[in-house]
């Protein structure tokens, strides 16, 4: 009787079996039969199975293993030809197919695939952001209003619907040159 993990195990020596079932089933000796067989003086490699054993696996190989030929030079078997079963349609929603791909093989031939590693503004070339969060255009746009007012002669744009009636004035905020 050996004791372990607060539980008693019936080792047999002699009938090689445990209460635990392990060296039963797998003709291997669980720590409970090593425990045993230490306690008793007894060498554990003789409790061991055959099948385990180094002198059974060279007498099992110890025969020349013929190689067999291609399948250019096999023998047609005679008789009806094996099929694959016939595919029927489950019942259900069907699953999606993933397209396994190479990671590497474009979509497309004649488009590329982006491959972005950093921003680079339009506006200003600077990496980092783009065209759109660009400050440097906020303040182009404010000198741009200004600048051309002054070459058209004008006044200042929001100064320019004082005098005779009303008159159609371009705005240089964010709609670009759109007349309001």
């Amino acid at each position: 009787m050996v004791t372990s993990d607060g539980k008693k195990y019936i080792v047999n020596i002699v009938k090689k079996s445990c209460a635990c079932n392990k060296w039963d089933l797998t003709g291997k000796p669980c720590k409970h039969v090593v425990r045993a067989i230490s306690y008793k003086g007894y060498n554990t490699e003789d409790y061991v199975d055959d099948y385990f054993k180094k002198k059974t696996y060279m007498r099992v190989y110890s025969h020349l293993i013929q190689p067999c030929n291609g399948l250019d030079f096999w023998l047609i078997a005679v008789g009806d030809l094996i099929l694959p079963p016939i595919h029927r349609k489950q019942p259900g929603r069907p699953k999606r197919m993933h397209k396994r791909r190479d990671p590497n093989e474009h979509q497309n031939s004649h488009k590329l695939k982006r491959n972005q590693n950093s921003l680079r503004c339009g506006q200003c070339h600077q990496v980092g952001h783009n065209k759109k969060s660009c400050k440097k255009k906020q303040t182009m746009l404010a000198g741009v209003g200004k600048t051309e007012a002054k070459a058209n002669g004008r006044k200042n744009v929001a100064s320019s619907d004082k005098g005779k009636g009303k008159k159609r004035v371009s705005c240089y905020c964010t709609c670009f040159l759109v007349t309001c």
